[in-house]
């Protein structure tokens, strides 16, 4: 409920806010009333995904030239298959806002290289992700030699480039201002630490802030990626926990302030210390870390009984236990999000258990105001 004594601007701006967040809302509202009009395209028009089957390779060219006021809303394009035959008329387009562009692999038939060439330079670009196991190491040096200097976030999904075309990498010119990286995602795309390690590679990785990535055991090519950003690599986050004690060494980045372990769970023996709580244990004295953040029941846990339940709860315990410590005096936040899905169906939590279990395991974090559980 809204206070009523709110001015008039302020109660408007919430309601926009909501209707922003509740897309079909604000849909219906613009057909109504026409100041719902502009946030309702904002939303309908900001993701475009382009696939090579279905539709005419013209059709969004077109829409945007009968209505070129809706191309500013423009924020996320997404290439299904880089076909020339497909990509040529979105090049046309005069897109001034578009931030994020994902590469879904590029075709073998009739291949859009030039046409990607273009998309990449446009000084609107912030983020660049590629897509798929189609992808060659020359075709993403080649498009990244192009990328616009205002780049600074670039992801790989399921890339695995052959090694074996590393030997030309070298020889690729270089952009004129190599674009600074700030953001470097690596979801199962192991084999590109390679590319990035080659001193040919044409983006600056020396301001690298947030690294992701799947496992904590870095492998050489991407610890050699990271080394020349030791002094401005501020968050690490991984997706998975591995029982393995080949963690990074945490103790290389001074400026590091915020890790994000991955999903909690994982099948210990009697006795065996968690994971996580082995990572944080090698944290150097007096660190810069104030935010930790972990995952609790995803779809691993599908198979949980009630007596794993109980580990859990001991293992957040000694989490608990280990973020006390005299090392970590920095701590300000320790995130828990909280995954709904059929783990949580299995064991028949409920959200106020769950809750529960959270808060019984970590009370001083808790009493505290440090502990944050998502969503609350």
């Amino acid at each position: 409920m809204l206070p009523a004594c709110l001015p008039v601007q302020e109660l408007w701006d919430r309601i926009i806010d909501q209707l922003y967040h509740t897309p079909k809302d604000a849909h219906s509202c613009s057909l109504v009333c026409r100041s719902f009009v502009e946030p309702s395209q904002s939303l309908i028009f900001r993701d475009f995904f382009i696939a090579r089957f279905g539709s005419s390779p013209t059709r969004l060219a077109d829409i945007f030239t009968l209505s070129p006021h809706l191309i500013r809303h423009a924020r996320t394009l997404v290439l299904g298959d880089c076909d020339v035959n497909y990509v040529a008329p979105i090049v046309t387009i005069p897109w001034s806002s578009l931030r994020r562009l994902e590469l879904c692999g590029m075709s073998r038939s009739s291949p859009a290289l030039e046409e990607i060439y273009t998309l990449v330079e446009l000084p609107s670009l912030r983020h660049l992700v590629f897509d798929g196991r189609r992808w060659t190491a020359n075709q993403i040096l080649a498009i990244l030699s192009h990328c616009t200097p205002t780049l600074h976030r670039i992801e790989f999904r399921g890339c695995h480039p052959q090694p074996a075309a590393l030997a030309s990498v070298s020889s690729l010119p270089p952009t004129h201002r190599r674009p600074v990286i700030r953001h470097l995602a690596l979801h199962d795309s192991s084999s590109v630490s390679q590319i990035l390690a080659d001193p040919g590679f044409p983006l600056d990785m020396s301001g690298l802030a947030y690294l992701q990535s799947d496992w904590p055991m870095l492998s050489a090519p991407l610890l050699q990626v990271l080394l020349p950003a030791y002094r401005t690599l501020q968050t690490l986050e991984f997706q998975h926990t591995s029982t393995s004690c080949d963690f990074v060494d945490l103790t290389l980045f001074p400026a590091l302030c915020h890790i994000k372990l991955g999903d909690f769970w994982v099948p210990l023996a009697d006795g065996e210390p968690h994971p996580h709580i082995q990572m944080i244990s090698r944290l150097p004295a007096q660190n810069a870390i104030h935010t930790i953040s972990l995952w609790l029941f995803l779809e691993a846990y599908a198979s949980m009984q009630w007596e794993t339940v109980d580990a859990l709860a001991r293992d957040l315990r000694a989490l608990h236990d280990a973020l006390l410590s005299d090392k970590m005096p920095t701590l300000r936040c320790v995130e828990v999000e909280v995954a709904s899905g059929s783990a949580l169906r299995t064991l028949g939590l409920e959200k106020a258990d769950w809750q529960r279990l959270i808060v019984t395991a970590m009370p001083t974090l808790h009493q505290r105001g440090i502990l944050s559980i998502n969503p609350p």
